[in-house]
């Protein structure tokens, strides 16, 4: 058919179409299944709809706004450029209407290329949900009305947050993800996956078809409670094959009841997100989430977080330490500038609050690295950004850099590279040429380590008696002396009134004081006093002097079974 007769054919047939009221009408019911399951058939007509997929949230449909999330045209991985700005926006920038579902075209590019140290980036657009701050599970409905199959993820404001899923042409996919919302607000941005490396070739689309929120159900308080570990290589459970290689969370659980357990559970998942080792004992649970090269960055943009906030019971706890990979600028994945860093960890702080979890940052492991004789502190700067942190978000601040380094200060330094993973040629058949690794720590490191944290925990009063009075045997391991009640002696004493108002009300008090003599290096004095009703010793103070009067009502003959340890080469 020639060109001019071709066209008038088909004006013609609008023309009929257009004054006999006929029009093409194209109805399809896309239903959502499970994920990874493919279901109906798409269709392929090109007809707009002006109508946006479904947006629901406990079955009810809810609004929401459009955002954009965009990154600097060219950003060619320099960290000051990495960020990128969430702007909300009355109509998606890179979205548009097609059959009643969203047609997102994105640009996803990833930087440097060839390397493990690598960011992807992404603009794109997505919408934002203001809803109350609780766990959800979100469905995402992608729909494929193509030629070509597609990979997409559902991401957060923060990252990925479901792994990428195949839509084949024709077809719908559902895939889910649980997401804990602190801010009142969820955003939700559909990712495809792209190979670029250069932003100009990262360019793909998706379709997405409809949304469905379900609320979690929040969880009640367990009886036995859970001491969650987010932290990196420092604390991470290592298996056999680098052994003496081992992270401090492999070992604490030997602080609680005399290292007695009852099961122990590992699960490693194939991204390694949701890999935890769990040490049950009988008063509590140790879960060690900790992962190497891990930073507050990277946990949250992961959804690692996420992962132990889901898990977690109200009346749990997290110890938060991380920092040695924030502060690598070279892994632009993980990197945090100092303020980034700050605000991650005031993210964490808020999302357990929420949750009735009790967050507690902790400062880093300290490296092995020396100045002169000493021990020197590890990433001070970052260290103080997480004590602003903990200020800000009202958790408490736990300085295990200073302990550790103040206790290994007292060894020395041959001592102290002993427990790192300095090793000799010869001396693990791992590591047969040797190993000298600054960083991480061998198997009598992590066991120290771990001591020292178990302590510095139980003496800052962070834990409820509860948990503290299971930390059993940390104390011995600082080569303590327990003075029997021969060397304590015990005398009476006359408490004075300090003003004569009080003096008036009351006569001076007596008392009984007891002292000892000072012993050699020690720095700290614990003073227990025998309960009749539980047949066992209590601590009731501590002290730097070698001498410590007992409070009121006292009687000498509880006076007389007083014990007294003397901390020898403590880290205070």
């Amino acid at each position: 058919m020639k060109k001019p007769i071709r066209y008038f054919v088909v004006i013609n047939l609008f023309l009929w179409m257009f004054l006999y009221g006929v029009c093409p009408v194209s109805a399809s019911e896309l239903q959502s299944e499970e994920e990874t399951q493919e279901v109906t058939a798409v269709s392929e007509s090109d007809d707009y709809s002006l109508k946006n997929p479904p947006v629901l949230l406990d079955g009810k449909e809810i609004s929401y706004q459009f955002v954009d999330s965009t990154y600097p045209t060219n950003v060619q991985v320099i960290t000051t450029k990495r960020n990128r700005t969430l702007k909300t926006v009355s109509e998606g920038t890179y979205m548009t209407l097609k059959n009643g579902s969203w047609v997102i075209e994105s640009q996803v590019w990833t930087e440097p290329a060839n390397t493990t140290h690598q960011i992807t980036y992404t603009n794109t657009s997505g919408i934002s949900l203001p809803i109350p701050n609780r766990d959800y599970k979100v469905s995402v409905t992608f729909q494929n009305s193509g030629k070509s199959s597609y990979q997409a993820a559902v991401w957060d404001e923060r990252g990925i947050q479901t792994k990428n899923k195949t839509v084949n042409p024709g077809k719908t996919v559902t895939v889910t993800a649980t997401v804990s919302v602190i801010d009142g607000n969820l955003k939700l941005f559909f990712i495809p996956k792209t190979n670029a490396y250069v932003p100009e070739n990262g360019w793909a689309n998706v379709q997405v078809s409809g949304i469905s929120i379900e609320t979690i159900t929040a969880k009640t308080q367990s009886a036995i409670p859970t001491i969650h570990i987010a932290g990196d290589s420092t604390a991470h459970t290592r298996t056999a094959d680098v052994y003496p290689r081992e992270g401090w969370g492999q070992e604490f659980y030997q602080c609680f009841n005399n290292g007695k357990l009852l099961s122990v559970k590992e699960r490693w998942d194939t991204q390694e997100l949701t890999s935890y080792a769990e040490y049950k004992t009988s008063t509590l649970v140790i879960k060690n989430w900790a992962y190497s090269g891990e930073s507050s960055s990277s946990y949250w943009r992961k959804g690692r977080f996420d992962n132990i906030l889901n898990d977690a019971n109200p009346g749990d706890y997290v110890l938060v330490q991380l920092g040695h990979n924030d502060s690598a600028s070279s892994k632009i994945e993980v990197y945090s500038t100092e303020s980034e860093y700050r605000e991650n960890l005031v993210t964490f702080a808020k999302a357990c609050q929420t949750r009735g979890i009790q967050c507690i940052f902790m400062s880093c492991t300290p490296r092995c690295v020396f100045s002169g004789a000493k021990l020197a502190p590890t990433l001070p700067t970052y260290k103080s950004a997480m004590r602003s942190a903990a200020s800000k978000a009202g958790v408490p601040f736990v300085d295990i850099n200073k302990a550790i380094v103040n206790y290994m200060n007292t060894l020395g330094k041959s001592a102290t590279q002993s427990y790192y993973m300095i090793l000799k040629a010869g001396q693990y058949s791992n590591y047969p040429f040797g190993y000298h690794d600054r960083s991480h720590l061998n198997q009598t490191g992590a066991k120290k380590i771990a001591q020292i944290t178990a302590v510095t925990l139980k003496e800052s009063g962070v834990f409820p008696a509860k948990i503290s009075s299971h930390i059993t045997a940390a104390d011995d391991y600082y080569s303590d002396v327990t003075l029997t009640i021969s060397q304590v002696k015990v005398t009476k004493t006359t408490v004075k009134k300090t003003t004569k108002k009080a003096a008036k009300k009351k006569k001076n008090q007596v008392r009984y004081k007891v002292s000892w003599k000072k012993q050699n290096k020690a720095k700290q004095y614990v003073v227990y006093q025998y309960v009749e009703s539980r047949g066992t010793y209590k601590k009731i103070a501590s002290t730097k002097n070698n001498y410590y009067t007992l409070k009121k009502g006292t009687t000498k003959k509880q006076a007389s079974k007083i014990k007294i340890k003397a901390i020898l080469n403590r880290y205070y």
